[in-house]
């Protein structure tokens, strides 16, 4: 029996492990920075560090929008009817990375939304 793998199988491992390296990383930084500074010191960090992930967040979204933009011009479709009729047309170069730009900005919003989400909701310390 023959078992076949698409790239998004080896995307989707290999995305999975790069988030738990930089998740490890982040981690013994802040429990670092958690023992070795005060709860001010802690809290700007923090805040300097979210502001960073999101402005890199923000800055993929445009960036993944004008992609989009650029194979909406270019095949006089907008992307919502493009992945409505995906499944029937042929697959091409163009239409593989017009669906990973789709998919690509689903991942940053669905990021920013996470951090817009749990900003408030989860203090590191308690007063």
């Amino acid at each position: 029996m023959s078992v076949k793998l698409n790239d998004s199988d080896f995307e989707e491992e290999f995305e999975e492990e790069m988030v738990d390296v930089d998740y490890q990383k982040r981690c013994e930084k802040v429990y670092s920075l958690i023992r070795n500074t005060t709860k001010e010191e802690f809290e700007e960090w923090l805040a300097f560090d979210n502001t960073r992930v999101r402005e890199s967040l923000r800055a993929g979204v445009q960036k993944t929008e004008q992609n989009l933009k650029g194979f909406e011009e270019k095949y006089h479709k907008n992307t919502e009817k493009f992945i409505s009729e995906y499944d029937k047309l042929e697959e091409t170069i163009d239409f593989l990375e017009w669906i990973g730009e789709f998919r690509m900005l689903k991942r940053l919003t669905d990021k920013l939304e996470t951090m817009k989400s749990h900003e408030h909701n989860h203090p590191i310390f308690d007063d």
